[in-house]
C-alpha cells in the first residue's frame, strides 16, 4: 500500500547498522589510546610553600610543599607550572603562590600523579 515504507525501513536498517559499526570502530579505538595520552589532572595535595623559584633562562615555575608527593616517572623534588600554560595564567599561579607563601597559608595543588611531566618535574594543573 505505501511502498516507500519499505524502501525508507530498509534505508534506516543499512544506516542503523553502519552507525553501529562506526561507534564499535570508535570504542575499539579508544581502547587502544595510550594512557600519556590521556593523562592530566588526577590528584590533589595540600600543603605549605617551602619555595617558590622563577628563573631567567626558561618561563616555567618551580615550587615545593612540605608535603611534596613522590612520583612515579617523574622528579618529585618539585612542582612546575610549564611554560606552555600561557603568560597571563602563569601570572595568576605566579601572584597566587606568592601570596600563599609570604602569608605561610596552606594551597592546594592539582598536578598529573602517573606521567606528562614539565621539565622533568611534576606538572602543575592547578593551584588553590
Amino acid at each position: 500500500m505505501f511502498p516507500y515504507l519499505t524502501i525508507d525501513n530498509e534505508i534506516n536498517t543499512q544506516l542503523g547498522s553502519t552507525m553501529k559499526k562506526l561507534l564499535a570502530m570508535v570504542a575499539l579505538m579508544a581502547g587502544f589510546t595510550s594512557t600519556k595520552a590521556l593523562a592530566g589532572y588526577d590528584a590533589n595535595v595540600l600543603g605549605t610553600l617551602t619555595g617558590v623559584f622563577v628563573y631567567t633562562n626558561g618561563d616555567y615555575i618551580y615550587f615545593k610543599l612540605d608535603t611534596q608527593p613522590s612520583h612515579p616517572s617523574c622528579d618529585s623534588s618539585y612542582f612546575v607550572i610549564a611554560e606552555t600554560v600561557p603568560l597571563e595564567r602563569r601570572q595568576m599561579l605566579l601572584s597566587r603562590l606568592l601570596m600563599a607563601y609570604a602569608s605561610k597559608e596552606r594551597v592546594n595543588i592539582g598536578y598529573d600523579s602517573q606521567g606528562d611531566c614539565a621539565s622533568g618535574y611534576i606538572r602543575v594543573h592547578r593551584v588553590g
